[in-house]
């Protein structure tokens, strides 16, 4: 190839210097997800094929990388138009015209190529074009019209090859094999929502027959299962439980930073796919979308334009543990990456910076929690909604409650003269029961509230407090509580009865459920709750 000589030795050390950095610790992984992004991604692509052959000498080490898609292509003049091309002090930006999408980044590759060259070609409606781009200070091309041995083979597409060479200092990759199982585990990743509309094939030459025998879907790669569980855990759906559509704008740093749609859910843990699907370790691991990540909760980030995942995934739990409410949480924020608060280049490992990222983490979590609240904010949102109903409720269901809690007197009174009948307890120290309702003679009933069933040993909690008040009323409010639960409850007072407790003990177990509570009237509560205490 013609070198490039310079009169003004600093430009040429720069060059040199950046094109010696590129080959002596080349990121392969981003190399294969600028190719990907390149691709359009658009609804008339059917097949992509990615192409690794392992090119045979003294030392192995060389690969021979090849792309090629069925997309919309282009023309050479769009091409042109699109590549990244004035030089800024942050590398190169981008003019942005024809949405950045035919080889906009391919530039930036060039210095990557063992040969210092990249061959692009291009066709759209039956014309091709093919273009050597040179690794110079200017990224001079040479340029074939009308090309007929084109490497594209329908109407319309795109082509590029790059020949790599790996190093000893290579970012995670240190041989053709290792370099072949990370482009998969990328495509099979940043693809997913892709894969199960594209044809995706891998094709794997020079390489051992066995190596590639271990892989078993290379003529076209599957998707994952993208699997969740509804919200009472009781099926499993391929939907997110919980979509937003209406775009989220947070203002950050004197700008603002914009997700056009968000999905939540909670993917299938491996307790879950063994008990429900008989799977094992190793299928769970193989087949799940996101297995690596446990009981993780995390957030992904979407390309609204190509539907790639990006590699930047934020973890939504503060610290190792804890937070279980959260734990398998799936949070995908669909974004486009032209928003100027993502910066330009669309396949940084980063696409945002940690304290963008810290941000982003809070304003999810309280997103999340709105349907997945810890055990503390449904109990406090529980407390405040049976409040807002013992004092203020006018409906029947209100009516009722009031009724099988001992307080039916005070149906003819109006909130505040009911306030004098209801009070929260739980303010006053531990060891207390929720609430009390005084009796017509004026006689504390404890109340005792919890967001679930009680358990059997909570009964005994009940107790206690039943016995450091004169009033034989007690009531226990939970929610989705069963007849089990309920038969359970009176057994157990039954036996207390026949020891020392007053034969007139009455003992209700109601369910909140029948009494209007619901889900959308608890995240109501819990977002009130969150809001008053400053979350």
């Amino acid at each position: 190839m013609k070198k490039n000589f310079f009169t003004d030795s600093s430009q040429g050390y720069t060059d040199v210097r950046d094109e010696k950095a590129a080959r002596m610790n080349p990121n392969f992984p981003l190399t294969l997800r600028e190719l990907l992004q390149n691709v359009p991604w658009s609804e008339i692509l059917t097949n992509v094929n990615l192409k690794l052959t392992k090119c045979q000498g003294t030392n192995d080490r060389g690969v021979l990388l090849e792309i090629l898609d069925n997309d919309y292509g282009c023309t050479y003049t769009d091409f042109v138009a699109s590549l990244l091309s004035t030089d800024t002090k942050d590398g190169f930006g981008i003019k942005k015209r024809k949405a950045n999408k035919f080889g906009q980044g391919i530039q930036n590759l060039v210095t990557k190529s063992s040969t210092n060259q990249v061959i692009v070609e291009m066709k759209q409606d039956g014309k091709a074009w093919r273009v050597i781009i040179n690794a110079d200070s200017n990224r001079t091309r040479e340029v074939e019209q009308k090309v007929k041995d084109s490497k594209i083979k329908g109407d319309n597409g795109f082509y590029i090859k790059i020949p790599l060479e790996i190093t000893n200092k290579s970012w995670k990759i240190n041989s053709p094999e290792v370099m072949a199982e990370e482009f998969y585990n990328i495509i099979r990743q940043d693809c997913h929502f892709n894969l199960s509309r594209v044809k995706f094939k891998l094709d794997l030459v020079g390489f051992d027959t066995a190596f590639v025998k271990s892989f078993k879907d290379l003529d076209c790669i599957q998707r994952r299962n993208g699997v969740y569980v509804t919200d009472d855990l009781s099926t499993t759906t391929m939907h997110a439980p919980h979509i937003e559509d209406k775009p989220q704008i947070f203002d950050f740093n004197g700008g603002k930073i914009r997700i056009l749609r968000t999905e939540l859910g909670k993917r299938v843990g491996l307790q879950d796919a063994s008990n429900r699907l008989g799977m094992n370790d190793e299928e769970y691991n193989k087949l799940y979308f996101l297995a690596e990540y446990g009981d993780k909760p995390i957030a992904l980030f979407r390309c609204s334009r190509t539907g790639l995942l990006f590699p930047t995934i934020i973890p939504l739990r503060n610290g190792s543990t804890g937070q279980i409410n959260l734990n398998h949480l799936t949070v995908i924020c669909d974004i486009d990456i032209q928003d100027e608060c993502w910066g330009v280049d669309q396949t940084k490992e980063n696409i945002m910076t940690p304290t963008m990222m810290d941000y982003l983490k809070t304003k999810l979590q309280y997103l999340a929690e709105g349907f997945y609240p810890s055990e503390s904010y449904k109990e406090f949102a529980y407390q405040a909604w049976l409040y807002d109903t013992y004092t203020e409720g006018e409906d029947f269901a209100a009516e009722r409650l009031r009724h099988d809690s001992g307080i039916g007197f005070t149906e003819s009174m109006t909130p505040n003269e009911r306030l004098k009948h209801i009070s929260r307890e739980d303010s006053n120290g531990t060891s207390r029961y929720d609430f009390s309702l005084l009796d017509e003679n004026t006689i504390k009933m404890p109340v005792e509230v919890k967001p679930k069933s009680f358990k059997s040993n909570e009964f005994r909690q009940v107790l206690d407090y039943y016995m450091a008040e004169k009033s034989e009323k007690v009531t226990m409010l939970g929610l989705d509580v069963t007849k089990e639960k309920i038969s359970a409850l009176h057994n157990q007072v039954h036996r207390w009865k026949k020891g020392k407790m007053d034969s007139k003990a009455n003992w209700e177990y109601l369910d909140g459920r029948k009494y209007g509570y619901n889900k959308i009237i608890e995240r109501e509560y819990i977002n009130r709750v969150r809001d008053a205490m400053g979350v």
